[in-house]
């Protein structure tokens, strides 16, 4: 994706991930890429280094995901934007698991296997993927909020890619809070609230 965003905007793009294979991975298609436990170290920047910081995936398996944000926020420009995407706790499909007594999607109890949702259906079982948070629109906002950024648009989009689930997610993402997906479109606000 980071390949892809470079080619097609010509823009300088540097990678962060927690692992070191993505990030030699990065590095042999020609990105800049640095490994970082974001919240639990400094990222390697500058303030104020990045007009655009995109986190596809990432919050909802952070240990301390309010010091990951102190960290984005200090390295984004002062008229920088965040893009952010992650699961959707209060998902239309969760409020109808959750009423059957079923464990809710994207959530897990254990590190070695996925229990309390053994539904071929939805796609799921086998390996946790290491959640550890999850936000529904609202305290996602409001997350938000607390940490210095102000949410100008927030998206739903589909966890599915094809199929009835595809469909179905669709409708749903007509009303964000639905959506299995969030997307946040948001910017550096001057103080953050827990300042």
């Amino acid at each position: 994706m980071s390949a892809a965003l470079q080619a097609q905007v010509h823009a300088r793009v540097t990678c962060v991930d927690v692992s070191q294979k993505a990030v030699e991975a990065c590095a042999r298609r020609g990105l800049e890429a640095f490994r970082a436990q974001i919240g639990d170290e400094p990222l390697p920047f500058p303030d104020a280094t990045f007009d655009l910081v995109w986190m596809t995936e990432v919050i909802e398996h952070l240990t301390r995901p309010d010091k990951a944000m102190e960290e984005v926020r200090r390295v984004l420009d002062p008229r920088g934007h965040l893009i952010l995407s992650t699961p959707n706790l209060a998902c239309l499909p969760n409020r109808f698991l959750l009423a059957v007594g079923v464990q809710p999607l994207f959530s897990e109890v254990s590190e070695d296997v996925v229990l309390g949702r053994r539904l071929s259906a939805l796609g799921q079982g086998g390996q946790p993927v290491g959640h550890l948070r999850l936000y529904t629109k609202r305290s996602l906002e409001e997350f938000l909020r607390l940490v210095g950024f102000e949410a100008l648009r927030i998206k739903g989009v589909p966890f599915h890619q094809k199929g009835m689930w595809n469909r179905l997610e669709g409708l749903a993402g007509a009303a964000p809070s639905l959506a299995m997906i969030l997307v946040v479109l948001a910017i550096k606000r001057e103080t953050a609230v827990n300042a």
